[in-house]
């Protein structure tokens, strides 16, 4: 006999990975999910924990959706003496992403951030500093996940 429950987070991953689904607020998302009342406060709990370890994103409009992982990445960030900063992605095989200082908003060193991929530096173009040989690819911090303690 088998008495595996399905946790409320894997159940959310499984609905936002379906091929015909589309963004939904909370709310939304719940009545689709067939969340009963008495449930809904977990969910809500389940959903702000997975967009706190990056799993899933509020996108406009407060409606929810996985990340889009060829735009979107987690990692940790470290900042240069002269503000800039790189991201060094938590994805294996992906190397270090290059965060302007006017990209960097509020966070700090050492912060776990999302980061949405801007753009590849042009070929030959240079980043600041003495780092300049550590990436190829520009991005912007989008939210600060977990802070350094």
């Amino acid at each position: 006999m088998n008495d595996y429950t399905p946790s409320v987070e894997s159940l959310i991953q499984h609905f936002l990975e379906r091929s015909d689904y589309r963004p939904l607020k909370q709310h939304e998302l719940a009545r689709a999910m067939k969340i009963a009342g008495s449930a809904r406060s977990e969910f809500r709990h389940a959903l702000y924990r997975m967009e706190r370890e990056g799993k899933v994103v509020r996108l406009r409009k407060n409606r929810w959706s996985l990340p889009d992982t060829r735009r979107h990445l987690t990692g940790e960030l470290r900042v240069n003496a002269q503000g800039f900063g790189f991201v060094t992605p938590e994805t294996p095989g992906v190397g270090d992403v290059f965060i302007p200082e006017e990209k960097i908003g509020a966070s700090l060193d050492g912060d776990r951030v999302m980061i949405s991929i801007e753009s590849a530096l042009p070929k030959g173009g240079k980043t600041p500093g003495p780092l300049a040989d550590r990436s190829k690819v520009s991005g912007q911090i989008l939210r600060v996940l977990e802070r350094r303690r």
